[in-house]
């Protein structure tokens, strides 16, 4: 009977009940005539609905990463003609190099007991980013809409200058969101600013989930200070 009672115990502290809610993180399109000339290998980091990412989270700790993709744009030629100063047309080729998305790929993991996150981020390498949880101040506006079959507030707060607006749900009553977004009163299931839309698409309720670990990150430590110093000094480089 003991033996029983400590099984128990133990598959208790083992499993939680978690939310894996699953995202696409859609960049927008500012100009569209800047669009149309960027190379058609490149426009496919515009596409919709295509960059899939996975949240974790039991409300004590999450963690927010892609799904596995693997999309290597092959180098394109584009021919094409052009004007000079005098009027005269003239036929050109432009050269666009072969890249992968590493730029797109997402690992970031939330301790919320401990206030501390790590996550990883790809400039020309790969870095680790240690800092505490950013704590941002939100305003909860009178809208709402429903998604995923919740109904979800709209919320609004600023980072780095730029407006970013949320829809959370308090029938999900957890603090968490995707990428470094938390801090409302319950499972943020959108975010939106001038650049990017992130979006749920499915979420699931599991009661008998393992326990969300620390992911590995890979690259050199920065936290947010040390960070903007490093991305400072690459743009004036």
């Amino acid at each position: 009977m003991k033996f029983i009672y400590i099984l128990l115990i133990l598959n208790a502290t083992c499993f939680a009940q978690t939310y894996e809610v699953k995202y696409y993180e859609n960049s927008k399109i500012l100009n569209q005539n800047n669009y149309n000339a960027l190379p058609k290998n490149f426009q496919i980091s515009y596409s919709p609905n295509v960059f899939s990412y996975k949240l974790v989270t039991d409300g004590k700790s999450s963690l927010y990463q892609n799904e596995k993709f693997n999309i290597k744009i092959a180098e394109q030629t584009i021919k094409t003609t052009d004007v000079d100063e005098s009027g005269k047309i003239f036929k050109k080729e432009i050269f666009s190099e072969g890249f992968d998305l590493k730029t797109k790929e997402r690992i970031f993991f939330k301790d919320f007991v401990n206030n501390t996150s790590s996550h990883q981020r790809y400039f020309d390498e790969y870095l680790k980013i240690v800092d505490s949880i950013t704590a941002l101040k939100w305003e909860i506006l009178d809208e709402s809409k429903e998604i995923l079959g919740y109904s979800c507030k709209k919320a609004k707060t600023q980072n780095y200058g730029t407006d970013i607006y949320a829809w959370f749900t308090d029938e999900i009553p957890i603090s968490v969101g995707p990428s470094l977004y938390n801090g409302l009163p319950g499972l943020i299931l959108k975010i939106e600013n001038k650049y990017v839309e992130i979006i749920a698409y499915d979420l699931v309720k599991n009661s008998n989930a393992s326990p969300i670990l620390p992911p590995e990150i890979k690259g050199e430590i920065y936290n947010y200070k040390t960070l903007q110093e490093y991305v400072n000094q690459k743009n004036q480089n």
